[in-house]
């Protein structure tokens, strides 16, 4: 009673972001919410009440709005979208207070501002052991890089790792 506690999240993202693309986002950004600042909801079953009421969601325990929880929602968000290649972005929140009888909800809005997204210019294998470039330039078409694509550097790490499972797996002995 009579403690701010957090109600809804929403996140509006701006930006150049592929129609397709844009909830696959969202859902990856509201991933990103800290579990303090997350709404805690499960349903019950007002059973057996006359008459019969539809279950609907219900908060048990709320999180109690602390913007330190919020603020460290942005930064995830922020490093989430630099990891995205979305390099130049910009994540602000505000939010606002409905009384209902002795509750205070409080509905936070995160702010996504993507920017341009950096995209892949080329993808070039240079090995200096001849037989490791080979054998690199062999399994090239199996890339998980593709010119035009954004720069995901968890993408990058699994290309990285790609060609290593291929050495180790190769005939050809270090």
């Amino acid at each position: 009673k009579n403690t701010p506690f957090i109600y809804e999240n929403t996140v509006n993202i701006n930006g150049k972001v592929d129609k397709d693309k844009k909830g696959e986002l969202k859902d990856a950004l509201m991933e990103q919410i800290e579990d303090s600042a997350m709404v805690r909801s499960n349903t019950k079953l007002p059973w057996p009440k006359f008459p019969f009421v539809i279950p609907g969601p219900v908060i048990n325990r709320p999180n109690p709005f602390d913007t330190v929880h919020v603020i460290q929602s942005t930064y995830n968000m922020h490093y989430l979208l630099r990891n995205k290649g979305y390099r130049s972005n910009a994540v602000t929140f505000d939010s606002s207070i409905k009384i209902v009888k002795d509750q205070q909800r409080v509905k936070v809005n995160y702010l996504v501002n993507t920017g341009n997204v950096y995209r892949l210019n080329k993808v070039v294998f240079s090995l200096s052991d001849s037989n490791l470039q080979r054998i690199a330039l062999e399994n090239s078409k199996k890339s998980l890089l593709k010119p035009g694509d954004p720069m995901d550097y968890s993408k990058v790490n699994d290309e990285i790792n790609r060609p290593i499972n291929i050495y180790q797996n190769s005939a050809f002995a270090v």
